[in-house]
């Protein structure tokens, strides 16, 4: 009995040793993975920062070509003021070389005709006087009014002419401008041909 009490503690003693040399090889195993996932948790760690850093030099290199880009278009616009100045300075000295007549005559056509080679405010800018500036606004304004009245008088009768029939009679009660549509018109007459004004006399 003593021998068998012995055998069964000898591989009592076995079984620990084995149950703790698989323990210290399975602690083994798990540091190596802990180490291994820290190597890649470290490694992919670097390749997110690393992306984070290109995207925002990719940003701040955007932004310097915007930034570029609004300094081109400044300048461009800068120098296109600068032009228009100069262009405008030179057609004022030139205009400013005319007698007072030939500025008033050219204030005529550019306000009442609307033809201007020459725009009411280079003419205004080419007096060669207070008194004259003033003599040439004053007429400027006589003149718009006119044009206006004028404009009016076009469309009131256009708005008061009569319809045209299509037997060519005119309606006694439909003007051009008396209705958004012409039903009921012409209704004897084989219905509306168009206005008895042209539009080209508006």
């Amino acid at each position: 009995m003593a021998k068998r009490r012995r055998g069964v503690g000898g591989a009592g003693a076995v079984l620990a040793g084995l149950s703790s040399i698989g323990c210290l090889g399975i602690l083994i195993v798990v540091s190596a993975l802990s180490t291994a996932y820290d190597k890649c948790s470290g490694a992919g760690e670097r390749r997110e920062a690393e992306r984070q850093l290109r995207e925002k030099e990719a940003r701040q290199e955007a932004q310097r070509r915007d930034y570029e880009l609004f300094l081109q278009r400044q300048k461009d616009y800068e120098r296109e003021q600068e032009r228009a100045a100069a262009a405008l300075r030179e057609e004022v000295a030139r205009l400013a070389k005319l007698k007072p007549d030939e500025r008033a005559g050219l204030l005529t056509k550019c306000v009442a005709d609307a033809i201007c080679p020459s725009s009411e405010y280079h003419l205004l800018q080419s007096a060669a006087s207070p008194a004259e500036r003033r003599t040439l606004e004053a007429k400027a304004s006589r003149l718009r009014r006119e044009r206006e009245r004028q404009a009016q008088a076009r469309h009131d009768a256009w708005a008061n002419a009569p319809l045209e029939c299509r037997d060519g009679t005119l309606s006694p009660t439909c003007t051009c401008g008396g209705r958004k549509n012409y039903r009921g018109c012409c209704s004897g007459h084989h219905g509306v041909r168009g206005c008895s004004v042209s539009p080209t006399s508006r």
